[in-house]
């Protein structure tokens, strides 16, 4: 092989290495996932999961209707990018979001002390243990989703390795044996031409 074909085999290595690179660049830049509203949606499937409990008949009076605050603590699972400089893998976390709702409760007037006190506790036991029930419902839709984007971390890495990491490496190999190619060019003398044997 002439030293000219050995230098545009080194340079198409080059070339090749540069495109591995700029594979694994692209496939390390994992968009930010966008975990808004997923809270939300959290608490929307547990509400659905664990229906609304059964008040206790009501005692004498006449009822109003009043809205209370409730906090819940949510856990939600989160894609991100971790590790130093090129060498980032995506990891699944969990991040704490805090939603506050307005609920309707219903309040008992004009009956009497005794009859309230009793109602009152009977309905606060109740909805006490939903509250439980909900939150325990919340922490295992949380795990199933944190299990979805563990799976879909685990495609996100062998999508890398397939088109970014094994492509470069190839390149870089490549790229090795093109240098000790032209190493080795250079370093022998250049082949003497022939020439017509002018003695008769």
């Amino acid at each position: 092989m002439s030293r000219t074909a050995i230098v545009v085999v080194f340079l198409i290595s080059l070339l090749l290495v540069a495109g591995g690179g700029f594979l694994v660049g692209n496939a390390m830049l994992v968009p930010s996932q966008d975990i808004s509203g997923v809270a939300e949606s959290i608490l929307d499937e547990a509400k659905q999961r664990v229906p609304e409990p059964t008040l206790p008949p009501k005692p004498g009076g006449r009822e109003e209707k009043v809205t209370v605050p409730v906090t819940r603590t949510i856990q939600v699972p989160k894609i991100e990018m971790k590790g130093n400089g090129i060498f980032r893998t995506p990891q699944v976390v969990m991040t704490t979001q805090t939603i506050t709702e307005s609920v309707e409760q219903v309040k008992i007037v004009d009956a009497s002390p005794a009859e309230i006190a009793s109602w009152d506790a009977k309905v606060k036991s109740i909805r006490d243990d939903y509250g439980r029930k909900l939150d325990a419902e919340i922490k295992k839709i949380s795990q199933e989703e944190k299990l979805k984007n563990m799976r879909e971390t685990a495609a996100i890495i062998k999508d890398m390795i397939n088109t970014a990491i094994i492509p470069l490496l190839a390149a870089l190999a490549g790229l090795v044996g093109a240098l000790i190619t032209l190493r080795n060019a250079f370093r022998s003398s250049p082949p003497v031409p022939n020439t017509p044997d002018s003695a008769h």
